[in-house]
């Protein structure tokens, strides 16, 4: 028997806490000897809840009563707005009355997980009902129309959590197995509120005043708090902690961050699109910019501050949590995007009255009722829930795609049926990954995990409304304006994108061009819905297949095995860490268990299996492809861009701004990926380059636009560098050739499609969009990458703050300065046409002149893990790989920027015809790397095809130096193909020859000092031929131009090839001639720096290249051994 001195003498960690005995609720026990029962000892976990039947009934009671009265709500005010709007004489502002709540519930929502797990289900459920509660009651007493609207957000502070508590509580009581049944009942309840709530409404309105319908529901209300804290006890860890304590432990900064963060996004989206506000209009730029600075600021605050977040992050990086919350979100952007657009359809299209449309939707309203109770009844009675899933998102996406096709010669079932599939997908796609959820995760993190999905859900659903709605005004205008036209149009036009009521009684004329206007902009808007559900349902198949128990016995040992397995986890230390989605190398002990390997102090190997391949591969070339469609995008661009800002001077600036941070800030994703991991290092730099880009597609200004695709540029540089480092982690080295070479067709691919499609995109819906439709690929990416890039590095054992603490700040600093001062004065300096005395000119140079040598003396003397180590430099063939891939750069930019010019200055083609004959030289280059691979692979040799890669790109330059009239037209065709392969294969084969000389560990901060003089070769070449040709352009032209005006004829000459053709016959022929002259002097200066990229490449080693995982680790085995011997050798 433990005496009170044994029970001081216990560590206070292994006291145990005991499950309570809650009114209402038995807690699992044990019998005593005695036969008395007493609570069951669970140390750290959640208790089990078992309530009898009799007491279900009244929690459920309580819960739904509440869920009732919040969707009676909801709807209850949309049959007041006009009579709320006439009473205060503010019609106008009669819509946020229904915006103002549903931003306040999308803003609130999220932070009721966290609180239910601190406060308790039934403090929780009662703080929203207040909440609630007393919003409802200051709208019925309101003495103006902003009392009214602050009212109702009071009131969405608590609706929204009326709704995740119940869901929460409802989890907690119910088996897994059963839940969605519970879900689909709710569901049902929820509907019956929302559907009767127009009706009351109108009842009340029209019989007694519209303050009674908000007075009515406060006694229901009171009688719902009242169920609720008699009957809603829910077993959680005991704390012995005061209120005090518990509101001590509240996540104010998070709360604060989310909530401004997300309220000031969801508000700038409503106003820019449901408002019809400008992006002038300092209330939306604003706006948005309080979102840029605190949701990044919630995200720092919940990662690496408090203590008990509101958001885990933790469970964003898990494959189903995260996929479950974007699913969501599409699955929300998608309905609440049919539930808006359908009914304009019918009285803008079909004719027909409001009553007419709405009464389209009662079988959605069916549907959506039954959907989410056939879903629960199939989960429990299967167990499963992913095949239902699936089957749900395609439903989604069916109804999408049959109501896009809509038109007069449908049949009238077709307006009845097709939107009943949406319903019934989506309420039953809600259920099962609700499900999907909850079985992921521990049961201690369900409630916040229910609150990240009621998030994602909200938020789309706000985002649904507002993109579909801005995506059907851009499209309807412009069909109007190319339909109505003459005298007082933009008056109709106006009239007819304001309101459906107004088209019967049109002209016939107009009628009939209203009515096309509004088909064509919605079957657009349908088709961007069924494009929504198809990613939806693309998303869906990372969903993981998890095991639903079937009674609270079987939900207590499933937790059970849970805590155990990751509690061994957690204990296995100084071991090569399990990833999700990549096996390490394992050894079996005696008993015949595979134990993870020792391998301290060196890279891990990586052995992921086909099938992991391939998925890797999706994730990472995903990025790449998007980031090289995005390089070519703006292309086709700049001119419509420059008019709409009427600042076209500025356009070139959209390239230059790329490629200029791209080339910055490229070189550090190297080192950072060694720090961080290849998985964050990729999602930083795709949330950098998505966050350019979305801005790319909201600048309210050029110089916005400029610095947007700055910011796109840091990202999208970090894209392909760290693709290409964690390629080279997975691959042995003498496949990983075949690998670049696939990646760079990829890469072409993307690169080709983007200026088609940016024309496309710009001619029919506007150059924002060109922007803006990446984001959700991109989002698409993060996700890819998130669940499946698990790349195995040392085990540090480090915390986020230490990792952030390694990286080299002065180096990364002193190198953007330094590099960037540079390139942009270099930039000025030849593309711009600034003379040497211009300020911006010499005193970016000597920026750069201080801060290149800061940056060596940095990396060689000051930082611990440079981000360039220069030891790197001082070996033999990592220096001439970064020298030759600058050198090669500079051949291959210099050639793809002059060839153009050849054609339309000297040939005097066409700018498409002058195009067309670079299309040879895309297929060499996406050949050229691929074949260079299997070459590699084939015989595990990599010098003599670089050799004979420079030599091509010599080759090709002096071919095309010898280009005269005289000339075969084959060669204007073929010449340039040989350097497309050379350069590309070069780049490939030099890759690989880096990557075999050093250790592993520094491959890939090797990589970034590759890509560092890689684009700056790039800069380089572009600019140092342009110089070159317009000072020996310069030069000719005087010589064979004369006389009066000859100064404005060679102004002009200089700066547009398309004036050549309509000059006079002698001055075109000096014009000709003087380009000719200029450009040839120009390849053959190319031809020598080809000539210098060979000589150099003979430095090169030759160094085997494994050929399996295995022979690569022995191989790196090897190297160490003999690192060490020549280390210890004096």
């Amino acid at each position: 028997m433990a005496t009170p001195i044994d029970e001081e003498s216990r560590p206070l960690l292994a006291q145990t806490q005991l499950v309570p005995s809650y009114h209402g609720l038995h807690p699992a026990s044990s019998a005593s000897p005695s036969g008395v029962s007493t609570p069951v000892e669970r140390p750290g976990h959640q208790p089990l809840n078992k309530p009898t039947t009799r007491e279900l009934i009244w929690i459920i009671t309580g819960l739904w009563s509440a869920v009732f009265l919040s969707a009676l709500d909801s709807t209850i005010v949309a049959t007041l707005l006009t009579s709320i709007g006439s009473h205060f004489n503010r019609a106008n502002q009669s819509s946020y009355l229904g915006s103002s709540y549903l931003l306040s519930v999308c803003c609130f929502t999220p932070l009721y997980g966290r609180l239910s797990d601190i406060m308790g289900r039934k403090h929780a459920m009662l703080m929203a009902l207040v909440l609630f509660t007393t919003g409802t009651l200051l709208c019925g007493l309101a003495p103006s129309m902003n009392a009214l609207i602050a009212a109702r957000a009071v009131a969405g502070m608590g609706g929204g959590g009326v709704l995740i508590v119940s869901s929460i509580t409802e989890t907690d009581l119910i088996p897994l197995r059963e839940r969605g049944v519970y879900q689909g009942l709710g569901n049902v309840l929820f509907g019956l509120g929302a559907g009767l709530g127009g009706p009351l409404g109108g009842f009340l309105n029209d019989h007694i005043g519209w303050r009674w319908a908000f007075l009515i529901q406060v006694p229901l209300l009171v009688a719902s708090m009242i169920l609720v804290s008699i009957f809603v006890n829910v077993h959680l860890p005991t704390q012995n902690q005061t209120a005090r304590e518990k509101l001590a432990r509240i996540d104010y900064l998070g709360s604060i961050t989310l909530v401004i963060g997300v309220g000031s996004l969801l508000l700038a989206v409503t106003l820019k699109t449901a408002e019809g506000f400008s992006w002038e209009n300092p209330w939306v730029w604003g706006l948005f910019a309080l979102s840029a600075i605190f949701l990044p600021g919630f995200v720092y605050v919940e990662g690496w501050v408090v203590k008990e977040p509101i958001m885990p992050l933790r469970l964003l990086q898990h494959r189903t949590s995260f996929t479950v919350a974007v699913t969501n979100f599409l699955n929300s952007v998608t309905g609440h995007s049919m539930l808006y657009n359908v009914p304009i359809y019918f009285t803008a299209v079909k004719l027909v009255s409001a009553g007419n449309a709405g009464l389209h939707l009662l079988p959605n309203a069916f549907a959506l009722a039954s959907g989410s109770v056939f879903a629960g009844i199939w989960i429990r009675w299967t167990g499963k829930f992913f095949g239902f899933t699936l089957f749900s998102a395609a439903l989604c996406v069916l109804s999408s795609v049959l109501v896009a096709s809509w038109s007069p010669s449908s049949h009238p079932l077709h307006f009845w049926i097709d939107i009943v599939f949406s319903g019934f997908g989506r309420s039953a796609f809600t259920t099962t990954t609700l499900i999907a959820l909850i079985a992921s995760v521990d049961r201690e993190d369900v409630a916040v995990a229910t609150g990240i999905s009621y998030l994602f859900r909200t938020a789309g659903q706000v985002i649904g409304v507002a993109g579909s709605g801005a995506m059907l005004q851009t499209l309807l205008t412009r069909n109007l304006k190319q339909r109505i036209t003459g005298p007082g149009a933009d008056e109709i036009i106006r009239t007819i994108r304001h309101s459906t009521t107004i088209i019967p009684e049109l002209e016939p004329s107009i009628r009939q061009a209203a009515v096309e206007s509004y088909a064509l902009a919605l079957r657009a808007v349908f088709y961007a819905q069924a494009g929504t559900a198809a990613l939806m349902l693309m998303v869906s198949l990372i969903i993981e297949k998890n095991p639903l128990p079937v009674s609270h016995q079987e939900q207590e040992e499933n937790e059970r095995y849970r805590r155990a397995k990751r509690t061994q986890q957690e204990s296995s230390t100084e071991l090569v860490p399990s990833y999700q989605g990549l096996n390490p190398a394992s050894s079996v002990s005696p008993s015949g268990v595979s134990t993870p390997v020792e391998r301290p102090g060196h890279q891990p190997l990586n052995k992921p299996t086909t099938r992991e391949l391939i998925w890797i591969f999706t994730a990472l070339w995903s990025a790449v492809f998007l980031g090289a469609l995005d390089s070519t995008i703006v292309a086709t661009l700049l001119t419509s861009i420059g008019s709409h800002f009427n600042r076209a001077n500025q356009s070139s600036y959209l390239g230059s701004s790329y490629l200029l941070s791209a080339c910055c800030f490229t070189p550090l994703y190297g080192r950072l990926s060694d720090i961080m991991g290849r998985k964050h290092a990729m999602l930083m730099a795709l949330v950098l380059f998505t966050t350019g880009t979305l801005l790319c597609g909201l600048a309210p200004s050029m110089d916005a636009l400029i610095a947007a695709r700055a910011i796109a540029g840091m990202g999208g540089g970090g894209v392909m560098i760290v693709s290409s480092i964690t390629t080279t982690d997975l691959i042995p080295l003498k496949k990983r050739g075949v690998y670049k070479g696939l990646g760079n067709v990829l890469f072409g691919l993307g690169a080709g499609l983007g200026g088609p499609l940016g024309g496309f995109i710009n001619d029919h819906i506007g150059w924002r969009w060109a922007f803006v439709v990446q984001v959700p690929f991109l989002a698409g990416s993060m996700i890819l990458v998130s669940i499946f890039v698990n790349v195995h590095l040392p085990t540090q054992n480090q915390t986020a703050r230490e990792k952030l603490a390694r990286i080299d700040y002065f180096g990364s600093t002193t190198l953007v300065v330094g590099v960037g001062s540079l390139l942009l004065a270099i930039t000025l300096k030849t593309a711009e046409g600034f003379s040497w005395e211009n300020p911006w000119v010499w005193g970016l140079f000597a920026l750069s002149a201080i801060f290149v040598p800061g940056f060596v003396y940095v990396e060689g003397w000051i930082a611990k893990e440079p981000i360039m180590p220069l030891r790197l430099l001082k070996q033999r063939t990592p220096f001439a790989v970064a020298v030759t891939n600058f050198l090669n750069s500079v051949t291959a930019f210099s050639m793809l920027y002059n060839i153009p010019i050849y054609f339309t200055a000297v040939k005097l083609a066409s700018a498409e015809n002058a195009g067309l004959h670079l299309l040879p030289n895309a297929f060499a280059l996406a050949s050229g790397s691929v074949c260079a691979g299997i070459w590699m692979r084939w015989t595990g040799r990599f010098f003599s095809f670089t050799l004979f890669s420079a030599t091509l790109c010599v080759l090709s330059s002096v071919l095309i130096a010898s280009w005269s009239p005289s000339s075969h037209p084959l060669h204007f065709w073929i010449d340039i193909v040989f350097s497309g392969f050379g350069v590309a294969s070069y780049h490939t084969t030099t890759l690989i020859a880096l990557i075999a000389s050093i250790g592993r560990e520094d491959a890939a901060v090797a990589t970034g000092i590759s890509y560092l003089f890689r684009t700056t070769g790039q800069v380089i070449g572009v600019a140092g031929s342009g110089a070159m040709l317009q000072n020996l352009l310069t030069r000719n032209l005087k010589q064979r131009i004369t006389g009066p005006g000859a100064d404005e004829i060679i102004h002009a000459i200089r700066h547009s090839t398309t004036t050549i053709p309509g000059l006079e016959p002698s001055v075109r022929q000096a014009a000709v001639e003087s380009y000719a002259l200029a450009l040839r002097a120009v390849f053959y200066a190319q031809a020598a720096t080809a000539a210098l990229t060979l000589m150099v490449s003979l430095i090169i080693e030759e160094n085997p290249l494994p050929g399996s995982h295995e022979e690569q680790e022995e191989h790196e085995r090897q190297r160490r051994a003999k690192r060490t011997q020549q280390e210890s050798s004096t």
